[in-house]
């Protein structure tokens, strides 16, 4: 008597396709992590480089003259580089201003645009010292959250209302 074999081609293809959606969900929730905290932490690092790169620009303005003329060519440059960025419209709003108990006002919007800055004055004895705020956020959802039971994929920061945001600001002295 001959015995059928143990180990068949169709037992085969039913142990690879188990193996194949084990390993999938692996690999899938692998890749899914790394895009998902790639992106935001890329957007979070740009942000950061361009509220620099408009206070740099921002250094470019002359302030020998009047206090008005210098804040509204600051905002100019200010809105200019960032407007100038690779970034979306949807994704770049404007922030509050600090909280550290100083008097900030907005920078004054250009040509209706969104303004993306605070700014105050500090007389010293024979000068004004001009102090810029920069900031720049998002709270829109960029990436798709994965939510699996208390998990969540990303888990971004979260504002004081708790909702995500994506936040960068840089503070210099003009």
């Amino acid at each position: 008597m001959i015995c059928p074999p143990l180990y068949t081609e169709q037992r085969q293809r039913g142990s690879v396709a188990i193996e194949f959606a084990a390993i999938f969900l692996l690999f899938f929730t692998l890749v899914y992590g790394a895009i998902a905290y790639g992106i935001p932490a890329m957007i979070q690092l740009s942000f950061q480089h361009l509220t620099a790169e408009a206070s740099r620009a921002a250094l470019k303005v002359d302030p020998d003259q009047s206090s008005s003329s210098f804040v509204s060519l600051v905002s100019q440059e200010v809105s200019a580089t960032i407007t100038a960025s690779w970034l979306p419209e949807a994704w770049r709003t404007s922030c509050s201003a600090p909280d550290d108990g100083g008097t900030w006002e907005a920078l004054p919007s250009v040509e209706g645009g969104t303004s993306y800055g605070y700014i105050q004055t500090e007389s010293l004895y024979d000068y004004t010292r001009y102090q810029l705020y920069v900031c720049i956020q998002t709270q829109d959802s960029i990436v798709p959250q994965l939510i699996l039971g208390d998990i969540r994929l990303p888990d971004l920061p979260k504002d004081s209302s708790g909702t995500p945001v994506i936040r960068a600001s840089t503070l210099s002295y003009l």
